[in-house]
């Protein structure tokens, strides 16, 4: 047996590892640089239903009293939770209480006024997306000059209306209690959706419950079955009540207390008064209608072990296709993983058909039930929410990054939760098998997954931020800053993990194997070879005690990769809580500043001097561009 030459091509084999690798973290950069080029092609669109502009505009001096108030926002209202509230300086309902949601533009809110005295009001606005149900608040003032052209005073402490949370004159997004208990349960849903849809893409695509030809395989994969149908339930369970959790923090906020979290007009216009509320019941529907099928049909998966053929079997028969006969060369452990990974992307569409045909009729419902849900969770997020021209374009982004985010970190969960625990009574070397077999095929499909997160990550954060300085300068981006670390720590622990631990333990295998039958082969009869015995057995117990260390450091890093991802999750919750801060708020005022504002219309002032008459007038006297007219005459 001779010793291969080592160095050989070993530099072009980490070429393509560090093409590998940065390929995968350049798309993921893509989503901090994404302002330039893309930005002109690609829509714009805020969360929330935030208000863009108003009529009359923020801060505005007026001559006369305004007969109505036009508050304008980028999505499309709920008319029976939306509303506008016009206050004066001392909280007390000025308006005529008719806030409606404009029948000619479902983005419009208007209220008429009586005629206003001269002084300063505050208009207080609520708004809840028709679209995702998200709910903003916030607040502004103007004033009303006298003939005389004299502005009112603004006060020290400005009053905030009859709305939680839309203290002072911007409004933003508060941590109050019914924001953290909805920002919790949309994380959890989204974390119980993940886990069971990752399951179901798991055991249709990776490793489909006893159709492997590998006898440990198949134990191995059908006791991750059985686990995984005895989970399925809870998971399905937590997204019915986490959705329930969510329409009643909702209810909460827009009735601001936690009792009017059960009041049934509110729950009624939420649920039924908006494509959100059409959305949340598909969900519950879908949820449901997958519980009940796990509870009907235990046996999802073809029996028939002889016509099923798994990513496993297919990716060990490529691996021994003709192209690797005779290979003389040294190839690095880690370059071969990389080599097996990049090789089973072309091959996924096929995995993807083969996956589908050998589930019997409730596995491939089953299945239709999981991408049902990812749509579902889709039409009642953001992308949702755009306009019409743009839904299309947004909603498909976002349905690629669900359904990527569910096979990598769904698939990840299901290895930490079912997979390792699942083969607790194996012996070592078989548990290490399963691992450093079964997740070849698993890594083919997470890196084109990774690929297209970051790219409809970056298409995502094109959509909703104008300016690459909103990452630092709104909570939103910092959360956003946040996540894409955790993203680009998820593929380096990837590549650490899947190119070299794997990478090792599988040659650690192998020389394992190497030395059981050289164990074996050798005449038990000879004299003399005792000594011979013993040294291999010595040999035996110190690949055991590696296999060991490698397949328990294997397994550490998949639960950190697994706990990575739930933390993403996390930050998703946050972001969908933090999206109002994406606008900018109105020029602030004080009342220190008052002082230094002009009355409305043009500014004049006469005085005499030396027998001179010297009038100046300033006009229009507003912030930006004025005309000054000096005349001087002769007393």
């Amino acid at each position: 047996m001779h010793e291969p030459a080592k160095e050989k091509h070993s530099s072009s084999h980490f070429a393509l590892f560090c093409c590998a690798l940065l390929l995968g973290m350049g798309f993921a950069l893509l989503s901090l640089f994404p302002f330039g080029l893309l930005n002109r092609t690609i829509p714009f669109a805020l969360a929330h239903a935030l208000l863009l502009r108003s009529d009359p505009a923020a801060n505005a001096v007026l001559n006369a009293p305004p007969p109505r108030i036009r508050l304008f926002f980028s999505e499309d209202l709920n008319d029976l939770t939306s509303r506008i509230v016009v206050v004066d300086t001392t909280n007390h309902q000025v308006d005529n209480d008719d806030s409606s949601v404009a029948s000619s533009d479902s983005r419009e809110m208007d209220i008429s006024l009586p005629l206003l005295k001269t002084g300063t009001y505050v208009v207080v606005w609520r708004s809840q997306s028709a679209e995702d149900g998200h709910i903003a608040t916030g607040s502004f003032l103007f004033r009303i000059a006298d003939p005389d052209g004299n502005v009112p005073p603004i006060p020290a402490v400005l009053p905030t209306g009859h709305f939680p949370g839309a203290a002072g004159v911007a409004g933003n997004t508060t941590l109050d209690a019914p924001t953290i208990f909805q920002t919790i349960m949309t994380w959890l849903a989204l974390l119980f959706m993940t886990f069971w849809v990752g399951g179901v893409l798991w055991e249709t695509w990776i490793l489909p419950p006893g159709s492997q030809k590998d006898g440990t395989l198949a134990q191995a994969s059908r006791r991750a079955g059985e686990a995984f149908r005895n989970w399925a339930p809870y998971p399905l369970a937590g997204v019915i009540l986490c959705d329930i959790g969510i329409v009643l923090a909702q209810a909460a906020e827009l009735t601001g207390s936690e009792s009017g979290a059960f009041s049934l007009p509110v729950l009624r216009a939420v649920l039924f008064g908006s494509a959100f509320g059409r959305a949340w019941w598909i969900r519950q529907g879908i949820a449901c209608a997958a519980a009940l099928l796990l509870l009907l049909v235990r046996q999802r998966h073809l029996t028939n072990e002889e016509e099923t053929t798994s990513a496993v079997d297919a990716e060990k028969a490529n691996n021994n296709s003709p192209d690797d006969v005779g290979e003389s060369e040294y190839i690095p452990p880690w370059a071969m993983a990389v080599k097996e990974t990049l090789r089973g992307i072309p091959r996924i569409p096929r995995l993807l058909f083969a996956g589908v045909r050998q589930r019997s009729w409730p596995g491939r419902v089953e299945l239709l039930f999981a991408l049902a849900l990812i749509v579902a969770f889709a039409l009642s997020g953001h992308a949702a929410a755009v306009s019409a021209s743009q839904r299309t374009y947004a909603l498909g982004v976002d349905l690629l990054h669900l359904l990527c985010t569910t096979l990598w970190v769904g698939g990840l969960l299901y290895i930490a939760l079912i997979l390792v625990p699942a083969q607790a009574k194996l012996s070592i070397t078989d548990r290490a098998r399963v691992l450093a077999q079964g997740l070849p095929a698993f890594g083919a499909l997470a890196f084109l997954g990774v690929l297209v997160l970051a790219s409809t990550g970056s298409l995502n954060t094109t959509i909703h931020l104008t300016a690459f300085e909103q990452l630092f300068t709104t909570l939103y981006g910092r959360i956003l800053v946040v996540k894409i670390s955790l993203f680009l720590m998820m593929i380096i622990i990837s590549a650490y993990h899947a190119f070299f631990l794997r990478s090792q333990l599988t040659e650690e295998l192998k020389q394992q194997e190497a030395v059981v039958e050289d164990f074996v082969s050798v005449p038990a009869l000879i004299q003399g070879q005792s000594s011979h015995h013993v040294h291999q057995g010595q040999d035996d117990r110190q690949s055991l005690l590696r296999i060991q260390t490698l397949n328990n450091r294997l397994s550490a890093w998949l639960q950190r990769e697994a706990v990575l991802g739930t933390l993403i999750l996390l930050c998703v919750a946050f972001l969908a809580a933090f999206a109002g801060t994406l606008a900018p708020p109105p020029p602030p005022v004080s009342a220190t500043s008052q002082a230094n504002q002009q009355p409305a219309g043009p500014y004049v002032q006469t005085q005499t001097a030396h027998g001179y008459r010297v009038t100046l007038q300033i006009a229009p006297a507003t912030f930006g561009t004025n005309t000054f007219t000096v005349t001087l005459k002769d007393m």
